[in-house]
């Protein structure tokens, strides 16, 4: 289970646009889990920030299918970091904590 927080409600479609830091944490159950015999399901559970907060479980269904994409992404990501490549996304610039080391700001 990962615990959010939020200022509003969640959705069953956040939950699962959010699913993917979640499916990896399942695969590191998932040999803990079979070892032991016990089941491991994955669910989010959020607490709004408002005057009369909100608690909600919402499951995360375990796709095989995209925890292989994203350990794919994973790889490439590692990849790049070994050899030094930085691939910027301009719309987070302003909010990147590392801007100041970042070769796309210096050529600015």
């Amino acid at each position: 289970m990962d615990f959010k927080t939020s200022r509003s409600r969640w959705t069953a479609q956040k939950a699962e646009e959010a699913a993917d830091q979640l499916l990896l944490y399942a695969v590191t159950l998932a040999e803990l889990s079979r070892s032991m015999g016990l089941p491991a399901r994955l669910h989010f559970a959020t607490i709004t920030k408002a005057k009369i907060p909100v608690v909600q479980l919402l499951p995360v269904e375990t796709d095989p299918g995209r925890v292989e994409v994203l350990t794919e992404i994973i790889a490439q990501v590692w990849q790049a970091i070994g050899t030094g490549n930085f691939y910027p996304t301009p719309m987070n610039c302003s909010t990147c904590p590392f801007r100041s080391r970042c070769p796309a700001m210096s050529r600015k």
